[in-house]
């Protein structure tokens, strides 16, 4: 990484400055300066965050949340804390009434979105199509790791 100091920038003024604007430049240098550090401090924050995010061998999930509508990966979050959810979980979710939920879980079973996991009319249940639950249960596995990593406070 390269680092550049006050007094390369006031070198570099002098150089291609005309002497009728210096007065003007000395006002900006130290700004200039402070910006292209502060700049250069996060852009190494970034980097060695980037650096951990590829150690933990995190699979990128985007291509597959792509294929979902929004409905569909607000979903999702029911399914980060149960395996299997109700119409009536979708239904509080969006603020339905149950008979639109119990049909929009529906059209997602046509869809291959879900799963019907209990077949009951009354206690019907819902799961995520294999290739969906695979990649929230790792989403839900990285967040146990991310939260375990994390060093706890004593209040």
């Amino acid at each position: 990484m390269m680092i550049i100091s006050k007094n390369d920038i006031l070198k570099l003024k002098k150089q291609h400055i005309a002497p009728q604007h210096e007065s003007r430049v000395d006002d900006i240098t130290g700004w200039v300066a402070n910006f292209i550090e502060c700049k250069a401090t996060s852009f190494e924050k970034v980097h060695v965050e980037a650096k951990k995010e590829s150690q933990t061998r995190a699979t990128d999930r985007s291509k597959l949340l792509r294929t979902l509508d929004a409905k569909q990966r607000k979903a999702l979050t029911l399914f980060e804390q149960s395996l299997e959810v109700t119409a009536k979980e979708i239904a509080e979710l969006f603020s339905f009434q149950q008979r639109p939920a119990a049909s929009l879980c529906q059209q997602w079973v046509t869809e291959g979105f879900l799963i019907i996991a209990d077949p009951s009319k009354k206690a019907r249940r819902y799961k995520l199509r294999d290739e969906f639950e695979e990649q929230n249960a790792i989403g839900r596995s990285q967040d146990r790791f991310a939260m375990s990593a994390k060093p706890q406070t004593a209040d």
